[in-house]
């Protein structure tokens, strides 16, 4: 894949209020796919335009354009920063199961660590580091950060070894195009929900952290203010030997789990083990995955994500550690070119 110009796919309309879906209509798997990589996982996303970054099979998950999952990164490994770098036209979600990170660095000279946005109009907005230099904010699992690029941002992400290993992921999700180059946005939650996961017969199975979106009439914290028609994203932990929890998908939703554990799904053949991406069918129907854990002795982990596609082409471009997704290879190599000609105003003049 050199330039990923995307067709865009029919769209379905979805629900603006939470509400309980039907349960009869059985999603079934559509793949399942390996990682890539060792301590940081590739499970989502290949290489962009210009054929640079990772390859990877499954170039996406409409709207969701990468994910990576960080895992056993612990206090005796030496992880290098990523370094001030851009992102502009998407969110980027950053869960962090276990362990500790800055989602943004006071590490850096103060100058590179304020973050500079804005919008096309020209409107220059000092949002992210203004207070950072006085004081550093870490990010204590189970949590969540989002930072909406918008119209440009520059920022620095450190992770932090501890004593227990770091167990997170990142999500890159992409933004109608109407949307893209808006003003920034970032949000963090440290105290994600948590419910019970209960089986037909009322037992519980487990339990989950609602991270955004919906799940069992609890509502996640976090804001997907670019993805405005739907988006969930929950992680399950399901009990030692537990069987049919049932997961519902709303109508036109494109949904997909990242596993950790051993998981077989109601209607395939195919099992599913640590790193492993699974991807379902869609629907223009409510629907439900049903899935088991097949393990007897150790418990299953999944981040469930469904969302509502976008539908809209797009282009990734990759540079300096970070990314621009916009609509045109054109466009995108203009944002590039002006961040390296006056990083410090990136976003304010948004090519």
């Amino acid at each position: 894949l050199r330039c990923r110009k995307n067709e865009p796919e029919p769209e379905s309309e979805a629900p603006t209020e939470p509400r309980k879906l039907a349960m009869t209509n059985q999603l079934r798997v559509k793949e399942i796919v390996k990682p890539t990589g060792s301590m940081i996982q590739r499970l989502i996303g290949t290489v962009d335009c210009r054929g640079n970054g990772t390859t990877h099979s499954l170039a996406e998950v409409d709207p969701l354009l990468l994910v990576d999952h960080a895992t056993g990164i612990q206090k005796d490994h030496l992880f290098t920063p990523f370094g001030a770098h851009p992102h502009q036209g998407f969110s980027a979600i950053t869960y962090v199961r276990r362990g500790k990170l800055f989602p943004h660095s006071n590490q850096v000279p103060a100058e590179k660590s304020l973050l500079r946005a804005g919008a096309p109009g020209g409107q220059d907005h000092a949002l992210f580091f203004e207070a950072q230099a006085q004081a550093t904010r870490e990010i204590h699992a189970p949590a969540a950060y989002t930072a909406f690029a918008g119209a440009g941002v520059v920022h620095d992400e450190i992770i932090v070894p501890s004593e227990a290993p770091l167990d997170a992921f990142q999500i890159w999700v992409n933004a109608k195009d109407a949307l893209r180059l808006g003003d920034p946005f970032e949000q963090t939650a440290n105290d994600l929900p948590s419910v019970p996961v209960n089986l037909a017969d009322g037992s519980v199975a487990g339990s989950a952290l609602v991270v955004t979106g919906t799940f069992a009439s609890t509502k996640g914290p976090i804001q997907t203010v670019a993805n405005p028609d739907g988006f969930n994203l929950v992680d399950f932990r399901v009990n030692a030997g537990a069987k049919n929890i049932q997961v519902p998908v709303p109508a036109g939703f494109n949904s997909v789990a990242f596993v950790t554990g051993s998981m077989s799904v109601a209607g395939s053949d195919l099992l599913a083990s640590d790193g492993d991406t699974v991807v379902f069918e869609r629907s223009d129907q409510d629907g439900v995955v049903i899935v088991s854990n097949t393990s007897e002795s150790s418990e299953l982990v999944f981040l469930f994500c469904a969302a509502h596609p976008i539908g809209e082409p797009w282009v990734k471009l990759l540079f300096h550690n970070g990314g621009i997704i916009r609509r045109t290879e054109e466009e995108a190599v203009a944002a590039m070119e002006q961040f390296n000609s006056d990083p410090m105003n990136f976003g304010v003049k948004a090519a």
